[in-house]
């Protein structure tokens, strides 16, 4: 399942920075794609501010079906380099990625969204406000 989200105007708010980067802890993601000014990336984990990523522009040599499962590794395929980059410098329009097996998987995942463990705290001096990381415009029973 891939949910685009816009977390922002030209960049992510600030008070929304910790929130995206706990998405990484949810069993069920895969990553987020999204980029930064004219740039696209797969992000793929996190490290403190931080977040990992593959560029996927690179032409890679297709490997046979008969080689799937095998030892046979190219060596471009594995990275000599780890790639990050500070969240602050994330676009704030992104696509997260989730891996959905079944309908427990699912209803688990819409629970987690949409549970205070996911707000955002509004930041107001008298009266601490949090919206929801995420909405359900619509929900069904299942």
């Amino acid at each position: 399942m891939f949910v685009s989200v816009r977390y922002g105007l030209y960049s992510i708010d600030e008070g929304m920075i910790n929130e995206v980067l706990k998405i990484f802890d949810i069993p069920t993601n895969i990553g987020f794609i999204g980029g930064k000014r004219s740039r696209a990336f797969y992000f793929i984990g996190k490290s403190a501010k931080n977040l990992i990523f593959l560029d996927p522009h690179y032409i890679q040599e297709a490997i046979s079906l008969k080689k799937l499962g095998t030892n046979y590794i190219i060596e471009s395929y594995i990275p000599n380099d780890i790639y990050y980059m500070p969240i602050k410098d994330l676009s704030p329009s992104f696509t997260i990625g989730f891996a959905i097996k079944d309908m427990k998987n699912f209803k688990n995942l819409i629970k987690k969204l949409t549970s205070p463990d996911f707000s955002i705290d509004q930041g107001q001096k008298k009266i601490s406000s949090h919206e929801p990381l995420f909405t359900v415009k619509y929900k069904k029973k299942f």
